[in-house]
């Protein structure tokens, strides 16, 4: 009897060893899917904003090249970007590089 009771109780160790195995391994399976899902959002993240950061530049720079100037490069621009750039500047404590370049020709 005494054999009976020494095996059911391994069994139960064995049981118990597995469950907490499989407990182990669906954790790190869990941990690893939500990490998965973080680390996609991120960079997700990152290049949806890097994408809308482009286009603002790009629409600031299209807006100040063609209303502003109206596509020239005008002594009148030399005067505005100091002043434009300073205004947005003090409202949005960031700006790109606003230097006009002369093209290569000129």
């Amino acid at each position: 009897m005494r054999d009976g009771v020494f095996q059911n109780r391994q069994q139960e160790i064995c049981r118990s060893r597995l469950m907490k195995s499989l407990a182990v391994q669906s954790y790190l399976t869990r941990l690893a899917f939500l990490a998965e899902i973080i680390e996609t959002r991120k960079s997700l993240a990152g290049a949806y904003a890097n994408r809308e950061v482009t286009m603002m530049y790009w629409e600031v720079g299209h807006h100040i090249n063609s209303v502003i100037l109206d596509g020239g490069r005008a002594a009148y621009g030399k005067k505005i970007l100091p002043t434009l750039s300073a205004k947005l500047i003090a409202r949005y404590g960031f700006l790109p590089s606003c230097e006009i370049k002369k093209d290569p020709i000129d």
